[in-house]
């Protein structure tokens, strides 16, 4: 039986062409790039995916999740080969699963037919504690035992004397020495490594139950002072210090949150004063009161927004391009497409008191790169 399993970064889709290969229940309508590539694989090595082949719930497809959790993908899968697909009875993924990764534990289960030759009975022999025999006083009340056994009776056949003795010792052994114990293979793996592990599990399913929403965010003053208090106790454990001047605190939700430092500019908290804003950039984002994205886009320098198109979006645009068997429709697409977003770039003109749309030959003016159609 071969069976193949890893992380192959591809995205199966519920295509009806691949349908013999893949079946219908993959977690996403289309196939990625890789995906393709991995069915095409499976279909010239006589292998099937067994990972989208079962009915199962989206949560149980899912082998990878982002870090803000809000981005699920199958891209972890399972191959065996068509000949055995019968043996495969199921194929899920396990989210309960501590493996300290972005990716989720796929398990299947596999029936094995093998061909019956023979029946092997189990040994029935007992193991004992042959280490207690070191103890003098443990051989003496060993022997004691089996003297004792010996006298009783008077059995003149071999076997009723074999089977007494046998009978003797067995039960001498059981009393005294007892059933030897398992002995322990990981000797490093003490009480400490016990508790650690048990309080990482324990911190690893608070996890996975917690809400994803934005955290540092109290309800009262009280509660906000008391955050923190934690944090910068936590901070200085480590060396590290508070920035006063560029930490912020702004009042978001219902009214009337900070009582009356609401009207106030700054906020006293452990002899710091902190200016109460409405508004303030994180990371690069605007984040407001009134939980307003659309000026977010604005905080970005027209430079930033080109990096970001050359960097990110042209390269998958053109992922692949030097295969492509290319017409003047996909060349009129793609030109279509760039022009797009660099208008969203750059913006309008405007003459006159009116706005209006630049022109081709301005947009790429402006650009001063290649089109994506000369790139190809």
């Amino acid at each position: 039986m071969k069976i193949i399993v890893g992380d192959f970064n591809a995205k199966i889709g519920k295509d009806e062409c691949y349908k013999q290969y893949t079946g219908k229940h993959s977690l996403h309508a289309e196939s990625s790039d890789n995906g393709v590539r991995l069915i095409n694989f499976a279909a010239s090595k006589n292998l099937v995916v067994g990972s989208t082949m079962f009915q199962r719930k989206d949560i149980h497809k899912a082998t990878w999740h982002s870090p803000d959790g809000s981005t699920n993908n199958q891209i972890d899968h399972l191959l065996i080969d068509s000949r055995h697909y019968s043996n495969l009875m199921g194929v899920r993924t396990y989210r309960g699963a501590n493996v300290d990764s972005d990716h989720y534990l796929v398990g299947a289960v596999v029936r094995a037919r093998i061909a019956k030759t023979r029946e092997i009975h189990p040994s029935n022999s007992k193991r004992f504690e042959l280490k207690a025999l070191e103890n003098p006083q443990k051989v003496e009340e060993f022997q004691t035992i089996i003297t004792n056994k010996l006298l009783e009776g008077n059995e003149q056949a071999l076997s009723e004397r074999w089977n007494k003795c046998s009978e003797a010792i067995t039960d001498a052994a059981q009393r005294v020495l007892g059933d030897q114990r398992k002995e322990v293979k990981k000797i490093w793996f003490d009480e400490a490594c016990r508790e650690a592990t048990r309080k990482k599990n324990e911190a690893y399913k608070a996890l996975q139950q917690r809400t994803r929403t934005r955290q540092g965010m109290e309800r009262s003053t009280a509660s906000m002072k008391d955050a923190y208090g934690r944090l910068e106790e936590a901070a200085k454990r480590i060396g590290l210090l508070i920035n006063e001047k560029k930490s912020k605190v702004m009042v978001a939700g219902g009214s009337g949150a900070l009582g009356t430092h609401e009207r106030e500019a700054l906020i006293e908290i452990n002899g710091k004063h902190f200016e109460i804003v409405e508004e303030f950039i994180y990371l690069g984002s605007s984040i407001n009161a009134k939980n307003d994205t659309s000026r977010e886009s604005q905080t970005l320098s027209r430079k930033t927004k080109l990096m970001l198109y050359q960097t990110i979006i042209l390269p998958v645009l053109l992922y692949g391009s030097e295969t492509w068997a290319q017409t003047l429709a996909d060349e009129k697409m793609l030109g279509v497409f760039e022009r797009k977003i660099l208008r969203r770039i750059f913006g309008g003109v405007q003459e006159s008191g009116a706005w209006r749309r630049r022109h081709n030959e301005e947009l790429y003016r402006l650009y001063q790169h290649a089109d994506v159609v000369t790139l190809m």
